[in-house]
């Protein structure tokens, strides 16, 4: 949540190793454990598999918007390679045109 500690933090503090220091830090895990609070953790785990889910959908519209876009751009090439032969095919046949208008001239 952004919060910092500072080194005067009771969470930072020495726990003193004596006779009962062993029972000292079993309360310091009981109590940590006891701050657990499985509905925010539950919260926090479907939170992350939405991101998940969301991150996958994501990138399965990606792929097949790419090949979408490759599709489109192979109908494209070829729709350019059709007009190129047109072109060429109306060049041939104006020339041709006008070689049977000058021997009907001649």
């Amino acid at each position: 949540e952004g919060r910092s500690i500072s080194p005067h933090s009771s969470a930072l503090k020495p726990v003193p190793i004596t006779n009962s220091g062993s029972m000292r830090q079993d309360d310091d895990v009981d109590a940590l454990i006891l701050d657990v609070n499985p509905e925010e953790d539950m919260q926090i785990i479907d939170q992350l598999l939405e991101l998940q889910h969301l991150d996958q959908k994501f990138n399965n519209e990606q792929k097949d918007d790419q090949e979408k876009l490759d599709n489109v751009e192979g109908e494209i090439e070829a729709q350019e390679g059709r007009l190129l032969q047109l072109r060429e095919r109306l060049e041939v046949y104006h020339s041709m045109k006008e070689k049977y208008e000058r021997l009907m001239c001649e």
